[in-house]
């Protein structure tokens, strides 16, 4: 193999093995700084979770991979790319984005909401043709709203509207999905069901899932790795039951913390309580 090829191979190994790779960054809003000095590499392949208090830059971070908000210092590649040579197009064939919120007053149906996700790669004045239509319906089917797809958004419940906007990231054929904060208004129930569907879409397709959570036992469940940020700076990074440790919790949320095994996963499940809690911890939780 010539040594062209060799370079050629080894970049494209890089490129998968690192989607996201933040150096230095720094970025807020207006004239206000949010975040600062982030370093951060994001791995293909990976499921990882944001964590920390609110304001610490969960949000920020998540729309700042994607340019929503510019870089005032630093630099982002997103698969193998420099950002800031990217248009939003460019970004959106490539990354999936599930928001925090969405605006349900227009009528539409959950088919014709899951095919916006297509926009990205349709031609001007284009409206799809048969191969949008088929990657809409494996879209659909993935997330199992196939019977709700001539539905209004304004008559499904708020499950089902959470799978549909996934769905709709799932269109756009991307090799990253963000998320940010995607269970915060569902039952538990439906929280279980959507980290579940994550679950799957990582490993049996390989998506690389970046999602901002506030419920430490579902990223604990779920989350192969986790960022946890204070005060606008990544306080801790890396896997997650060694990140999730209770002095790093406990210093990250100003928290009493108790971390324990769930019998059933297997995996770290947590208590916690303010210091001062009037529902007081049995003596023997008590610490020095």
């Amino acid at each position: 193999m010539k040594p062209a090829r060799i370079q050629a191979r080894k970049k494209e190994i890089r490129q998968y093995e690192e989607g996201v790779i933040l150096s230095n960054v720094q970025t807020g809003y207006d004239r206000k700084i949010v975040l600062q000095e982030i370093n951060l590499t994001v791995r293909m392949g990976g499921f990882l979770c944001l964590l920390g208090p609110n304001g610490s830059g969960k949000s920020t971070l998540l729309k700042t991979i994607i340019k929503y908000l510019p870089v005032s210092a630093g630099r982002i590649t997103l698969l193998g790319n420099d950002l800031s040579s990217l248009t939003p197009k460019d970004i959106a064939r490539r990354v999936g984005v599930v928001p925090q919120k969405l605006d349900t007053r227009f009528e539409l149906t959950v088919r014709e909401l899951v095919m916006l996700g297509r926009y990205p790669h349709l031609r001007p004045l284009s409206f799809g043709d048969a191969e949008d239509g088929r990657i809409v319906e494996e879209s659909m089917a993935a997330v199992d709203i196939l019977h709700l797809g001539d539905r209004l958004i304004t008559e499904i419940s708020g499950g089902e509207l959470q799978r549909a906007i996934v769905a709709q990231a799932l269109t756009q054929t991307p090799q990253i999905l963000i998320l940010d904060e995607p269970t915060t208004h569902l039952d538990i129930s439906h929280q279980i069901a959507l980290c579940e569907l994550l679950l799957k879409l990582n490993q049996e397709k390989g998506l690389t899932i970046i999602a901002a959570l506030h419920d430490l036992n579902l990223a604990a469940r779920y989350c192969q790795e986790v960022v946890l940020l204070k005060d606008g700076k990544v306080f801790a990074a890396g896997l997650t039951d060694e990140v999730l440790s209770e002095a790093l919790l406990e210093e990250v949320y100003g928290v009493r913390v108790r971390k324990e095994r769930d019998p059933f996963t297997g995996k770290p499940y947590f208590t916690y309580y303010t210091k001062n809690n009037l529902c007081s911890p049995p003596a023997e939780y008590e610490y020095s």
